[in-house]
């Protein structure tokens, strides 16, 4: 299992002016050092993926 690529590690003024968007728009951000590549999936795998999702009740994303 892969994961979400690692947060970013800020000074302090950033994530005080993060925090301060956070708190204008009521969301929670976060900073991450690099994004994956995300998975286009379709058809059967795409499909698989969906069923499990309802099956756990939960959404997964695809990456690469």
């Amino acid at each position: 299992m892969h994961c979400m690529p690692n947060v970013a590690k800020l000074p302090s003024e950033t994530v005080q002016k993060i925090e301060k968007v956070e708190k204008d728009l009521g969301v929670v951000l976060v900073a991450y050092e690099k994004m994956p590549k995300f998975s286009t999936l379709k058809g059967a795998d795409l499909d698989k993926i969906q069923a499990l999702e309802k099956q756990l009740g939960v959404k997964l994303v695809a990456i690469e």
